[in-house]
């Protein structure tokens, strides 16, 4: 019989690790629009803000890329998620999240037309 776990212990970090899955091309392509130009406001955050955005981010970028797989036009609904997902960013400007939204949806949208 193993001994109770004391209180406070840490788990083996093999134990809390979930090994890493492999992206597609694709996958990494959205992920990389989502996060171009918004370093330097990711490096001004605090690391619960930002593992919180990270998590975010690639949950986002897998459900466009399960939209970009179903063919039909998703922009409206790529927009939503990203808009949606710059929104958990504090105390920035709405304008220049909605500017920032359409930009990344455009770009996401061209990596479609050029597939």
């Amino acid at each position: 019989m193993a001994p109770p776990l004391a209180v406070g212990r840490v788990a083996p970090l093999s134990e809390r690790v979930v090994a890493p899955q492999s992206k597609s091309e694709r996958l990494q392509a959205i992920e990389s629009a989502l996060a171009g130009g918004l370093e330097e406001i990711y490096g001004q955050l605090d690391a619960p803000t930002r593992q919180l955005l990270k998590i975010e981010g690639e949950k986002t970028a897998t459900q466009i890329e399960i939209l970009l797989e179903q063919g039909k036009d998703v922009a409206k609904k790529i927009l939503h998620l990203i808009r949606a997902w710059l929104h958990r960013i504090p105390g920035v400007n709405k304008f220049f999240l909605e500017q920032e939204s359409k930009i990344k949806t455009d770009r996401i949208m061209a990596m479609k037309r050029e597939e």
